[in-house]
């Protein structure tokens, strides 16, 4: 049975992980609307989640499930996010038919956004935008409904209700002044989405900071640049603080993953602390619990990596390491945030590990084994962990290069295991940890019979690696439901 998390309030931009084998298939398959973005993409996907985790599926429901989710993911490498965006909604309301009762069509075709997308306490009111990304059913017929600023802290709910036909373009979104409710932001993050009720449909992040966050990152980076960094723990340490110090400026875009997951006034106070640190010679992430982004140096290369050290780890003894790489198209926050709503971090609080989730991209060429031993070296740095117990797992894409280090790094790695991606362990490998295929029956990405023969070459050359099929499950949406499983699978080995 699947052990299913709490959905996290925290909400990261998710992508979603497909392999580029698509591609060629849709190339052509790009019409409707295109006002969508990734950023939308990502909200309707954590929407589709969450709906997935709560629903009690029979076989030919999770069957069904499971095959148009891996189809609509077409759109997404066509480029077509608004279709994929509309496809995904349907998905989630035919597993959730609450859904569609609380927050009929013509409302989820719209879009809240606020500007500034960071707005400064003290400066012009921010101003609500409400406007279509995907064809409305019921064109030009008005809407009456309330936006809601869910707060991550400890600021109150705000309900900003509106009515009206919004239009496509930038003169036919409706546009209402937050004036009246300046008085009662405060400093944090904001879920944006609709309300019903209790009810609250996601659609965005918005943040509310006390200072100007350019002046507050070109601050910091003029002391970051007077400090020398005397040992290989604290060039990494600088690395990571310059980094996150350039996630503050709000120039990256809706695109930006990064800077979507992070709370820019709560990291902005983090990274002076961090700087404070760093002048006085000391590691500024030595120990620290929780979740956190940051970049691990790697030749002239910085690596982007999501660090989880939940509370539960190294009580009493130095606690095993998991490394997770995601799928093409995916980030550093996939495993966190988006499979099964971040399954692996709930499975990490449960099982006492460190979880370190890099890009999987820095893994890909002939570079691999020195960035693997680089992202060791740079955690055991700030969060010691048993040597002996390392493990690394991947999906898809990250599926591969989890095999192809586990044949690379045999002597650091305990035990890997690959899901719906694995190729060997490598023309020059002659041994390899423990390792375990786990394939999507399903999957029309990378089929379970490509897995099974590339398993079946590895186990006649002597290799230690078992094939474990799992019913009625497709390419991505497996992952969350393989992962108590294949992370007990890893932990005992």
């Amino acid at each position: 049975m699947k052990e299913k998390p709490s959905v996290p309030r925290r909400i990261a931009a998710i992508l979603l992980v497909l392999s580029p084998l698509a591609a060629a298939e849709t190339a052509a398959v790009v019409d409707g609307p295109a006002a969508a973005t990734r950023a939308d993409l990502a909200a309707a996907y954590l929407r589709f989640e969450e709906a997935f985790l709560r629903a009690s599926l029979d076989e030919p429901e999770l069957v069904r499930v499971n095959k148009e989710f891996d189809g609509l993911t077409l759109f997404v490498f066509a480029g077509n996010f608004a279709r994929a965006v509309e496809r995904l909604n349907a998905l989630a309301e035919s597993i959730a038919p609450e859904i569609g009762r609380r927050f009929p069509a013509p409302l989820r075709a719209l879009r809240p956004r606020i500007e500034p997308r960071s707005h400064v306490l003290g400066g012009p009111a921010p101003v609500l935008f409400i406007e279509p990304i995907l064809e409305q059913p019921q064109a030009g017929s008005a809407i009456r409904a309330a936006v809601r600023l869910s707060p991550l802290g400890k600021a109150k709910e705000i309900d900003i209700p509106f009515a009206g036909s919004p239009q496509a373009g930038p003169q036919g979104a409706l546009s209402i002044s937050l004036e009246p409710f300046r008085g009662r932001l405060l400093p944090g993050r904001y879920r944006v989405g609709f309300s019903s009720g209790r009810a609250f449909y996601f659609c965005g992040v918005w943040s509310v900071v006390a200072k100007p966050l350019a002046a507050r990152a070109a601050s910091n980076a003029a002391r970051l640049d007077k400090i020398i960094a005397a040992t290989p723990a604290l060039r990494q340490a600088l690395a990571a603080v310059k980094a996150r110090n350039a996630l503050l400026p709000d120039t990256g875009g809706v695109e930006s993953s990064a800077r979507m997951m992070i709370d820019p006034e709560a990291l902005a106070g983090q990274v002076e602390e961090e700087i404070r640190a760093l002048e006085e010679g000391r590691l500024p992430f030595r120990g620290r619990r929780g979740d956190y982004w940051r970049v691990v140096r790697s030749g002239e290369e910085d690596v982007p990596v999501r660090v989880f050290h939940p509370a539960s780890a190294g009580e009493k003894a130095p606690p095993p390491l998991v490394v997770a790489l995601h799928g093409a198209s995916g980030d550093e926050n996939m495993f966190p945030d988006g499979y099964g709503v971040g399954m692996i971090k709930t499975l990490a609080e449960k099982h006492g590990f460190i979880l370190v989730s890099p890009s999987s991209y820095a893994f890909g060429a002939s570079k691999a084994g020195r960035v693997f031993d680089d992202l060791l070296e740079a955690v055991a740095f700030d969060h010691p962990f048993d040597p002996g117990r390392v493990f690394v797992l991947g999906h898809s894409m990250g599926g591969v290069f989890a095999g192809a280090l586990a044949g690379l790094r045999p002597e650091k790695i305990a035990a890997a295991t690959c899901l719906c991606g694995f190729s060997g362990f490598g023309a020059g490998a002659s041994q390899a940890p423990p390792t375990l295929v786990a394939a999507a029956e399903l999957d029309p990405i990378v089929p379970p019979s490509r897995l099974e023969a590339a398993f079946q070459k590895a186990r006649t050359s002597g290799f230690p690696v078992e094939y474990r099929p799992f019913k009625n499950l497709g390419h991505t949406l497996a992952v969350g439901r393989m992962l108590p499983e294949v992370v007990a699978w890893l932990l005992t080995k």
